[in-house]
């Protein structure tokens, strides 16, 4: 049961017909050993996650207790944090919700880069939300989509700055500090996945649902290519970049493929048997290490 140093952590949700659950996996790189530590049993099927390294009592990272919180989006309108550290537990720590939450399905996470407390979600009510995880309050609604949040990303450098995508495939950037700074463009195609260059602040990966992959300027506020270079045969439903300037994006086609983003040209490709692959991350400290979720009920690394 003890998880050592070198064991690398991954956090998933599964479902199984009427069954959800949170595993927690360890991945031991050098015995190639992947298996679920242990499991957290979920009321609604989970939809987006992000994991917490503190106590989000505490004002900032460095302050706080460190901890292992699992930020749990699902089909409900609810967020919910869970101690992970905790084994068979039935409740979540915290929920956030209430007359400000959400109201309907919660479809996109993600923690701010450096203020640890600050939370951004995006949802089918066609709102986008901030949140204090210490107040466990939204500070700030954002309700000007006319379709669900499907994605967002905060901005790497601009800290109050949020990018996001909605199913118009309307891509929407705007400034927490001050609403009327929106910028909005609506794209020819179809959106399923977006990150940003690890080495450019300013560009950012998107991923299509006929298997392309574009590149977007937000400084611009343009398309820096007409057509997205075709990668994939299916929807890519993941997309990470690392610190090399390499792409991984993965798809509903099985595929993970690797390209160079110096040139936009592959490099390397494998087909898995993980059948359709859904969402991604790269660790954040090994910038070779990929995972992405699958059809079958696994994880592939």
């Amino acid at each position: 049961m003890r998880i050592t140093a070198t064991d690398n952590i991954l956090l998933a949700g599964k479902i199984e017909q009427d069954f959800a659950q949170l595993e927690i996996y360890v991945y031991e790189k050098e015995k190639g050993n992947l298996y679920v530590h242990h499991d957290i049993l979920l009321s609604s099927y989970p939809v987006a996650l992000e994991w917490l390294g503190c106590d989000f009592g505490a004002v900032e990272q460095n302050t706080g207790a460190r901890a292992n919180i699992g930020i749990v989006a699902t089909m409900q309108p609810e967020i919910e944090l869970w101690d992970l550290d905790v084994h068979e537990t039935v409740e979540p720590r915290a929920v956030l919700a209430g007359s400000n939450g959400h109201k309907d399905a919660v479809t996109s996470l993600q923690l701010h880069h450096t203020r640890q407390n600050i939370l951004a979600s995006g949802s089918a009510d066609k709102v986008l939300k901030i949140w204090d995880l210490q107040t466990q309050q939204a500070l700030f609604s954002y309700t000007k989509y006319k379709d669900a949040v499907q994605g967002l990303l905060w901005h790497p450098t601009e800290e109050s700055v949020v990018l996001s995508y909605s199913g118009d495939n309307f891509l929407t950037m705007f400034d927490a500090r001050d609403v009327d700074s929106v910028q909005k463009v609506k794209l020819p195609f179809s959106i399923e996945s977006f990150c940003f260059f690890a080495s450019d602040a300013n560009r950012v990966a998107i991923g299509t649902a006929d298997g392309g992959v574009c590149i977007f300027n937000i400084k611009t506020f343009k398309l820096e290519s007409g057509k997205p270079l075709k990668l994939h045969d299916d929807a890519v439903t993941g997309l990470a970049c690392n610190s090399h300037n390499l792409l991984v994006s993965n798809s509903l086609d099985s595929q993970i493929k690797i390209t160079n983003l110096a040139d936009m040209s592959v490099i390397g490709e494998q087909k898995t048997r993980g059948d359709k692959l859904f969402g991604c991350s790269m660790h954040p400290d090994v910038p070779t290490l990929f995972a992405c979720g699958s059809s079958i009920g696994e994880c592939v690394v």
